[in-house]
């Protein structure tokens, strides 16, 4: 017997429609509401921890809760929570126990692979941004590109990860942009903050995931 290989011509007639058996009507929908009653509040950029037990994120939340309405211009801060959504806790600013970042702002959480330090933009009141890293263990930060010997000052820091740093060292891809230019690639090393850019050209290139 041939195989049957056209698109067009009738189906032979040992060919018979066999009804569907199993459908997905019973199947539970999969979308949960992790941040339920925070109406008011802006819950952005949220970043799983390597063994999906935790999330990073960041919020303009008053309150741990999230259920008090931000005030005009209210900062972002970051907040860590178990993987349902439960056991919600600053991790900057004002509510935090160090108060880290409580004048600033911070966006663009990263978790490290180990799950033990987050990476991420932090911006000043007059607009200076810089790439921090927060141990989680110990609840302090540190700069990370800001005095960087390469001698570059971006005025504009997008999406940070961890991975590589040339060399072999633990590092951090990000997007920046200095004063004239185009948002580029780079990659850092977060012991020596020496730069490497990834990326030339007159686009910009933004929002770096690793494989």
């Amino acid at each position: 017997t041939k195989p049957f290989v056209s698109t067009t011509a009738q189906m032979p007639k040992e060919v018979t429609r066999v009804p569907l058996t199993k459908t997905r009507d019973a199947v539970t929908a999969q979308t949960v509401d992790l941040t339920p009653n925070t109406a008011t509040v802006s819950d952005l950029h949220p970043n799983w921890s390597r063994d999906e037990q935790f999330m990073v994120f960041q919020s303009n939340r008053m309150d741990l809760a999230g259920t008090t309405a931000p005030s005009t211009g209210a900062s972002f801060h970051l907040y860590r929570m178990r993987a349902d959504g439960s056991n919600v806790t600053a991790l900057t600013g004002p509510l935090s126990s160090s108060k880290v970042g409580a004048a600033s702002s911070q966006t663009d959480p990263s978790f490290a692979t180990g799950g033990n330090s987050v990476v991420y933009v932090d911006t000043d009141t007059s607009g200076v941004v810089d790439l921090f890293e927060l141990n989680l263990s110990t609840g302090q930060a540190r700069s990370v590109v800001k005095a960087n010997p390469n001698g570059l000052v971006f005025t504009a820091l997008n999406h940070p990860s961890y991975g590589f740093a040339i060399g072999g060292n633990v590092g951090v891809i990000f997007s920046g942009k200095v004063a004239g230019d185009s948002y580029h690639l780079y990659t850092v090393d977060v012991q020596s903050g020496q730069l490497t850019q990834l990326t030339t050209g007159a686009f910009d290139d933004m929002n770096p995931v690793l494989s």
